[in-house]
């Protein structure tokens, strides 16, 4: 199915209600949890419209709620948080219009903090976040092509445009000080890409010849990585160098990840981790070395049969696993994994990503 290359806009009321359609996705097990239909078409201008399964990161058989009564929460107080670790969970179809939400949480204690203001384009599809090395925070505003960056105390600061891209993920890189966002396709419906911004501007979009969605990306002092899946639906793993806009496949060896999840590098276990969002009774995050061999793995404890956490953050020795079938994001002991040890409230149909700003004056 094609998708429209269309301008930004701001979804409608009646734009909002079509998402209660049900359908398939983008990919992925049989599973069928009972948690909701999923979003069918959503308008783009006047006789265009994008099937919004097409850009989810999730396997297809997982569904939003669409069926709950929300009720926006209040907005975050500016200057909130100055002493507080701040908690960022983005929601493809969150807030009272199912257009896309960012909640906001105290770290340490799960408090929540509110519900960040939409950027002036609107959300539509909220996924993947990132923090940079000042403590602001960038999300994917997956169908409007977008992405959208807040300081540490959740006002909105920026956006950049990923013109003819539909962004999913992102990653700063300390050594070059650019933003490095993962387009998982274009908006022709061609395959994806990885887009580099430096400025907040977009400076090149490069092809990645051996996926054909990109899904989340991850990074430490200039080494990249991210995931993907060819066109055949088979999980890849790249690493990205952003002087040549090359990318580099990494053979994994060990084990087997059958769906693209998190990649996240973590300073604890100084390994990347990857997620695979197949391993629905109990998430999974394997630790990789530098050549791509398992070295460890971080299994969660899921409540019930079926669990999808989808783009986990890891925070010292936690981590925050927004879980797009339980309706939940948790925090879970790294790298032991087991029972989530602390919940982040609030009325999720799909929450998607996370990311964590350190604390600021303190």
């Amino acid at each position: 199915m094609k998708i429209s290359n269309s301008a930004k806009y701001v979804i409608g009321v009646t734009a909002a209600v079509a998402l209660l359609a049900g359908c398939t996705g983008n990919g992925g097990s049989g599973l069928t949890p009972s948690s909701g239909m999923a979003p069918s078409h959503q308008a783009m201008g006047s006789n265009h419209k994008v099937d919004l399964s097409q850009t989810l990161v999730v396997p297809r058989s997982v569904r939003p709620n669409l069926h709950r009564t929300i009720k926006n929460e209040h907005l975050v107080k500016p200057n909130c948080c100055a002493l507080q670790k701040t908690l960022f969970v983005s929601d493809a179809f969150g807030g009272s219009l199912f257009t896309g939400a960012i909640y906001m949480f105290d770290y340490v204690t799960g408090a929540s903090l509110g519900q960040v203001a939409a950027p002036p384009e609107g959300f539509s599809e909220v996924q993947g976040g990132c923090a940079d090395k000042s403590g602001n925070v960038y999300f994917a505003n997956t169908a409007l092509s977008t992405v959208d960056e807040y300081n540490h105390s959740g006002t909105y600061v920026a956006t950049i445009s990923d013109p003819s891209q539909y962004p999913v993920g992102c990653t700063y890189d300390q050594v070059s000080g650019d933003l490095v966002i993962t387009n998982i396709i274009s908006t022709t419906g061609g395959a994806g890409s990885v887009s580099v911004a430096s400025g907040g501007t977009i400076t090149n979009t490069y092809p990645v010849p051996n996926m054909f969605r990109v899904y989340f990306i991850g990074s430490n002092k200039g080494m990249i990585w991210f995931d993907g899946s060819d066109s055949s639906g088979i999980f890849q793993l790249d690493s990205f160098a952003i002087a040549t806009g090359t990318s580099t496949p990494i053979t994994v060896s060990g084990g087997s990840i059958l769906f693209p999840g998190t990649v996240a590098w973590s300073g604890k276990t100084k390994w990347f981790n990857v997620g695979d969002q197949d391993t629905f009774s109990s998430p999974t995050f394997y630790q990789l070395d530098s050549t791509g061999a398992i070295v460890g793995s971080t299994v969660t404890t899921c409540p019930t049969s079926t669990c999808d956490i989808v783009q986990g953050t890891i925070k010292g020795p936690g981590l925050v696993g927004p879980d797009a079938i339980q309706l939940t994001a948790n925090r879970f002991a790294y790298p032991a994994g087991g029972a989530s040890i602390l919940n982040y409230p609030a009325s999720y149909t799909q929450p998607i990503g996370a990311a964590v700003s350190p604390n600021k004056g303190g």
